[in-house]
């Protein structure tokens, strides 16, 4: 049996059998190349979710311990004396992420080795083997195949195996199709070049800094004119980089003080090759940046972001210096899940490094002072009164889709199960029939990540439009009679904020919530908003589709609509008010403290 490890078929054998680690080794439109071979694939290790709950237990120790020991070690290197906070800043989305994902690579090759000891393989040449500049880059490489092959290739040599290795041959992207013309383009283009000079430049108050990320450009400008604004945007960003000359500090990285365990022993052993430049080679250059753009006197108190710091390096680098030099952090929720769902990433590292996380309405749930209500600009639409929903027949089903490579521990499907989500959106619109299917719009997430899901919609239901996000979404969403989501994302929320008829469904066991958001689901599910299967919410689509503001406006619904909305999905129209007085409030409590301190 021949171990396929990625989607590169040139890496498998020609003929006999195939052992796929995973669904993204089987591309939908490149089923010419696995869909007649003899194959199977390996068992998923997390369909055990006690196992994965402790994986990931582990794997956070483990980050934990080498954040230290990097933290020493780095300031070290770069002659510096900085504290944890500032390290775990710069380096926590891409540690935390490299850790899971390198641990999640071995569980998957010791499995495969014990499911078949006699496996063959081929292996990446060491002459490819790549080097991540930064955590945007590790994240990009981390949905393509290059990159994974590379690390399944470090774990099976550094758990032992000698298999030959290969060069991929040359890949080319081929034609593109012309772009489509918009007739405002030229407008936008230049709106793109006088938003820096507007928002950055045009607002003399440089104490506060806001990151310009994860904000659309109406959100920007209404923030930045309402009056008190305290602050201005920031547009810079680091040059591109690359690892061209190795510092000497490179290879001492696998030197790097360990636990005795094999796993972490190989982890640190991969360190030299894929920790980030940007934060050895480049952390130099990177910094003076910063520094000669704020100079000493200057530089910004108060440091404002919507979860940007997760992959703006010059966020990241800006961030630590504020808060060596005093000063703080605060975030404001940007998107769905937080809350919700059992583990986030994100939200893990935000609110490590934040001082305050100002989030859409489930501050309640938890103890932590930190957490603070304030409702979301995107989540305050106007929201829909009786007899708008009937003018329209659309019913757009909202999906959602991850890469098809793990990229860290979430309580969300993992692996082979995307599969079984990939199929359950399909009983959906199989379950709702041939009548309805004439008014079904499927609107996927933008980016597919080979997994082919509007493909295959087109391919079984050829009656279901597929749209290809030529209009945004709250123009498709206000041109909808009602929306179906098939998980737990920021859709849903915008939705219901918008008081748009909404059903929601979703496999509980795949997409874990958390048991103080579990009374809210139970709200939506009495009022035949929430299901567990795809043929509930069919039925239930059925049954209220020709008289929907009926029961979409009756008490019960709009009472379970509104519990929920009000603890997360919170929304005032006066959003940008509010904003700006705790903005103010943030500012005023870091000058008091800096005064304190005699800074």
């Amino acid at each position: 049996m021949f171990l396929a490890t990625t989607a590169l078929s040139e890496f498998w054998d020609p003929s006999g059998q195939l052992l796929f680690l995973g669904p993204w080794c089987t591309h939908h439109d490149q089923q010419d190349r696995w869909a007649h071979r003899d194959y199977l694939f390996l068992p998923n290790p997390w369909d055990d979710r006690e196992r994965l709950s402790q994986a990931a237990l582990y794997c956070q120790d483990v980050y934990d311990h080498l954040l230290g020991e990097l933290s020493l070690r780095l300031n070290k290197v770069h002659q510096v004396n900085f504290g944890q906070r500032y390290w775990q800043i710069l380096l926590g989305p891409w540690l935390s992420g490299f850790v899971d994902v390198f641990f999640d690579r071995y569980v998957h090759i010791n499995e495969a080795f014990s499911f078949c000891p006699e496996l063959q393989t081929w292996l990446l040449d060491e002459r490819e083997y790549l080097t991540p500049w930064d955590n945007w880059e590790f994240t990009a490489l981390l949905t393509g195949d290059i990159y994974n092959l590379q690390l399944y290739s470090e774990i099976i040599a550094g758990i032992g195996h000698d298999f030959p290795r290969k060069k991929p041959s040359p890949s080319f992207a081929g034609p593109q199709p012309p772009a489509s013309k918009n007739p405002l383009g030229w407008l936008k283009g230049v709106f793109r070049k006088l938003e820096p000079l507007i928002l950055e430049t045009g607002f003399p108050n440089k104490d506060v800094v806001l990151l310009e990320d994860n904000l659309s450009k109406p959100v920007k400008l209404r923030l930045a004119l309402t009056p008190g604004f305290p602050g201005s945007f920031t547009y810079q960003q680091f040059p591109p980089g690359r690892v061209e000359h190795h510092h000497p500090a490179r290879r001492e990285l696998a030197a790097v003080r360990t636990i005795a365990d094999p796993f972490v022993r190989l982890l640190v052993q991969a360190l030299p090759r894929n920790f980030p430049g940007l934060y050895l080679e480049g952390y130099q250059s990177s910094r003076r940046l910063i520094l000669d753009r704020y100079g000493s006197r200057n530089f910004p108190k108060l440091l404002v972001n919507w979860g940007s710091l997760w992959l703006d390096e010059y966020g990241k680098f800006l961030a630590g210096e504020i808060v060596e030099r005093g000063g703080g952090i605060i975030d404001f929720q940007h998107g769905g899940g937080f809350g919700i769902l059992r583990v986030l990433g994100i939200e893990q590292y935000t609110r490590q490094v934040s001082d305050r996380f100002y989030i859409w309405g489930w501050a309640g749930q938890e103890n932590d002072p930190r957490l603070v209500n304030l409702p979301g600009a995107k989540l305050s639409p106007k929201s829909r009164q009786p007899g708008t929903s009937s003018r329209h027949r659309m019913i757009m089903v909202l999906g959602g889709i991850y890469p098809r490579f793990f990229y860290r521990f979430q309580w969300v499907p993992l692996g082979t199960q995307w599969l079984r989500y990939i199929q359950s959106t399909m009983e959906f619109i199989e379950a709702v029939g041939p009548t309805k299917q004439g008014v079904l719009f499927y609107r996927g997430h933008p980016v597919d990540y080979g997994w082919g899901i509007p493909a295959q919609v087109k391919e079984r239901f050829p009656h279901v439009g597929v749209d290809h996000h030529d209009h945004p979404f709250r123009y498709q969403l206000n041109k909808s009679r009602m929306v179906v989501v098939d998980h737990p994302g920021t859709t849903f929320l915008e939705a219901m904020a918008a008081n748009v008829p909404s059903i929601m469904f979703f496999e509980p066991k795949y997409w874990e919530i958390r048991s103080e958001a579990q009374p809210y689901l139970d709200l939506l599910r009495r009022a035949g908003i929430f299901h567990d299967t795809p043929q509930s919410a069919a039925r239930q689509v059925a049954q209220v589709y020709d008289h929907i503001d009926s029961w979409w406006f009756s008490r019960s619904v709009q009472d379970a609509r509104q519990g929920f909305v009000h603890h997360f999905s919170l929304h005032s129209p006066d959003w940008n008010r509010q904003w700006v007085k705790v903005i103010t409030q943030e500012l005023q409590e870091v000058q008091a403290r800096l005064i304190t301190m005699g800074l």
